[in-house]
């Protein structure tokens, strides 16, 4: 008899030795589909059972592989009552609205990740062309992993000029962070961002917000015009590779010292980081024979977005000042 007693308490305090403590990444079940995307933290002490879900708070109890709970509001407006049961590394159950409305759920423990960082060389296989969280991760990296990968330009080619995916800029990735959970910031340090080709291709018209309205529907443009482009990797310039009589010497390069980037960084940027409305536009002499002072991307210090076609249309006149829209991203 005795022999017996102790075997149902043994058997208690396994129940109640059930480890549901910690972060869990959680989910609603949606008509199969997981949807809701939330941080779930839990904490136990004996049966008491607290903790958050995003920003609502938790009470209940714990007791075994089985967990009841309430959900409440900031305001203390309750959401919801939980019930559900640990199995491995998940938590899965019901819950029902204050309305009658019922739902099921999922919770998967997140993985504290230990390992040391390493770098990790990416062959894309397949590339996208929308973003989407039901995109399943071309690989998965730690906290400060490096990745070294390449991308296809806009039109899907890749660094031989084979096509790779339909246009429309489609993307490398994506990449899942292990540990990271909804609401977290996640922070990218690109080391550097290099050239894979010698040669690209743009537009052959003027940007329709790059001038006053008035310019563009007078402009007149030269139908065979090539847009196609030489790239100077070494130097860090591009040229045209059929360029028009005016537009022989026209170079889009790196022009720009360390001093003119701050002078510049100072006016387009406010000093908490936002764009300065003050400069919205910069000026850039396109006359005949002039070098184009438009950073180009070479080692990922800043980056631009200059039409040279824009120069076609007014080399003729050196006394035009055209104003070419930027966008740059600090250093």
């Amino acid at each position: 008899m005795k022999k017996l007693a102790l075997s149902f308490l043994f058997v208690a305090g396994i129940l109640a030795a059930a480890d549901i403590d910690g972060k869990w990444r959680f989910n609603i079940i949606s008509f199969g589909e997981e949807v809701a995307h939330a941080r779930l933290e839990l904490k136990v002490a004996g049966t008491k059972l607290s903790g958050t879900l995003n920003e609502l708070k938790i009470e209940g109890t714990a007791q075994g592989d089985t967990l009841k709970f309430t959900a409440t509001r900031p305001n203390g407006e309750k959401f919801g009552d939980f019930e559900g049961h640990l199995a491995g590394p998940e938590l899965a159950g019901s819950a029902t609205r204050p309305n009658n409305e019922k739902f099921d759920w999922i919770a998967r423990r997140v993985v504290i990740v230990h390992a040391a960082p390493q770098t990790r060389d990416f062959e894309p296989a397949k590339f996208h062309r929308f973003f989407s969280g039901t995109i399943e991760p071309a690989l998965h990296i730690n906290p400060g992993d490096t990745v070294r990968t390449h991308t296809v330009d806009a039109g899907g080619r890749d660094a031989t000029g084979t096509r790779r995916s339909n246009g429309g800029n489609p993307e490398t990735g994506p990449f899942y962070v292990e540990g990271a959970m909804p609401g977290d910031t996640l922070v990218i340090k690109f080391n550097r961002i290099r050239l894979n080709r010698d040669s690209a291709e743009s537009g052959d018209r003027i940007v329709g917000g790059a001038l006053d309205p008035d310019y563009i529907e007078g402009a007149k443009y030269d139908d065979k015009f090539s847009s196609e482009w030489k790239l100077d990797r070494e130097q860090g310039f591009a040229m045209l590779a059929k360029p028009s009589e005016h537009l022989k010497n026209f170079r889009c390069g790196r022009c720009w010292d360390a001093s003119r980037w701050r002078l510049l960084k100072s006016k387009l940027f406010a000093p908490d980081g936002s764009a300065s409305g003050a400069a919205t536009w910069i000026t850039t002499d396109c006359a005949k024979g002039s070098h184009s002072t438009c950073p180009f991307i070479r080692k990922a210090r800043f980056y631009s977005l200059a039409m040279a076609t824009l120069c076609k249309a007014t080399a003729n006149s050196p006394a035009t000042r055209s104003r070419l829209p930027w966008m740059l991203s600090s250093p």
